[in-house]
């Protein structure tokens, strides 16, 4: 962010947080523990992250699988 490019930080963070174990676990196994488990881990390690670019939390709900 200190190129005071915001979208470019948004990118850059999203590609840290794709590359992330509890995105990746949740990506791949598919089940609610670990998706929620996954959010509540990234939303707190990337915290300071996402307030400065005024993105108030991570939702991987789109990650649950539909019956």
């Amino acid at each position: 962010m200190l190129s005071g490019d915001k979208e470019k930080a948004k990118e850059l963070l999203f590609v840290c947080i794709s590359k992330n174990e509890y995105f990746t676990m949740a990506a791949c196994h598919h089940s609610n523990y670990s998706i929620k488990k996954a959010q509540i881990e990234i939303n707190s390690i990337y915290k300071d992250e996402l307030e400065a670019l005024g993105i108030g939390s991570i939702d991987l709900s789109l990650l649950n699988k539909k019956e």
